[in-house]
């Protein structure tokens, strides 16, 4: 058996289904499938890039949850990952918008906005000592720091911090 060929980089384009809030009568746009269970990352989390061109959310668009950019000026719908164990609402672009970066596997990836090219950048079975990550990961503003949750092995739970 062969294994099946990674939908990293497959698009489709989804064009947003506008509609005026009833009591504001703000525009708010639909883009994500419908029908499709699709989330948003947490409130502390940035999820578009600095200049607004892309936003990121997980869907279950081809089954598994994954993490999709969205182009808000032409409705390209890209997937970022194909990896298992995905974790719901944990990623988050970079302040500088060049990656953005997720978990999954218990593993912390960063792929570029633009190429999609994937890096793994911890692997906590690189650093036994630290255990499983768990909980959110959050930039700094500046973008120098990364925070995350881990479980230490002995079940007490810490946060980490890397550059």
């Amino acid at each position: 058996m062969t294994p099946s060929p990674s939908r990293v980089g497959t698009t489709r384009t989804l064009k947003p289904v506008r509609s005026a809030d009833p009591q504001t009568g703000r525009e708010i746009w639909r883009v994500s499938p419908e029908g499709v269970p699709s989330t948003a990352t947490y409130m502390y989390v940035a999820q578009f890039t600095p200049d607004e061109r892309y936003l990121f959310y997980q869907s279950r668009l081809d089954g598994a949850l994954q993490l999709h950019r969205y182009e808000l000026d032409t409705g390209a719908l890209t997937q970022v990952t194909d990896l298992p164990d995905c974790e719901l609402m944990c990623y988050h672009v970079h302040p500088a918008g060049r990656e953005v970066f997720y978990k999954a596997g218990g593993r912390i990836w960063a792929s570029d906005v633009e190429t999609l090219q994937a890096r793994c950048v911890y692997d906590p079975a690189r650093r036994p000592e630290f255990g499983k990550t768990t909980q959110l990961i959050k930039f700094s503003r500046s973008g120098r720091w990364l925070s995350f949750g881990y479980l230490l092995p002995d079940g007490r739970k810490a946060i980490g911090r890397m550059t």
